[in-house]
């Protein structure tokens, strides 16, 4: 076994001792393997995506073909990333917690190192267990994030517009908060280059 990459309250992340593409997962303990294959089955997009789920030494593991990284505590400082990208990520984002609200799913620990660039530079969600029933919970971390971004890449339009963003998802939850969002552009040169960095 390789040396850990990084770990996280969800997984500690490896890179595949066998020298392949992505990323081996030993999930926290106390999840079960039927919770992974569960997100695994919902069929959603944007989130980690998930391969081979397996119980091993005491432990559960999954293999993902996601780098382990960046993740958006890699980016926070140091970055040319802009409002655009800000606005990008934190919309990807969040119509992926849509999506699981719309599936009877919660994700429950929304923050920076639950959030990567695929290779291509677009926003994944790691979830690797349905986190509790509280809608309201996720609205509450999305809004966290949506501040986090506005004080690190976004001008001062950008920010007010996650800030807007922030208070009209904790008042009025997902489908009051996205339309204020403008349409997401393609992930620009900065966040494909990013990205690459860890494929």
């Amino acid at each position: 076994m390789t040396q850990p990459v990084r770990a996280t309250p969800d997984a500690t992340w490896f890179r595949p001792s066998d020298g392949g593409a992505g990323a081996l997962l030993r999930v926290a303990d106390g999840v079960p393997e039927e919770a992974v294959r569960r997100i695994r089955d919902a069929g959603v997009g944007g989130l980690l995506p998930i391969g081979n789920v397996v119980v091993r030494d005491g432990g559960v593991w999954l293999r993902t073909p996601q780098p382990p990284g960046p993740m958006l505590v890699d980016l926070l400082t140091g970055t040319d990333l802009d409002s655009s990208d800000a606005v990008a990520v934190l919309g990807g984002v969040a119509r992926v917690v849509r999506a699981l609200h719309a599936r009877g799913l919660h994700h429950g620990r929304i923050a920076g190192d639950a959030v990567l660039l695929d290779p291509a530079g677009a926003p994944l969600l790691v979830m690797v267990r349905p986190g509790p029933a509280d809608p309201a919970r996720d609205a509450h971390h999305l809004a966290a994030l949506a501040r986090v971004l506005a004080g690190t890449w976004c001008d001062a339009d950008g920010a007010a517009l996650l800030h807007r963003f922030a208070e009209e998802v904790v008042r009025g939850g997902l489908d009051v908060a996205l339309p204020v969002l403008p349409r997401a552009a393609a992930p620009g040169p900065v966040r494909r280059a990013l990205a690459d960095r860890w494929s």
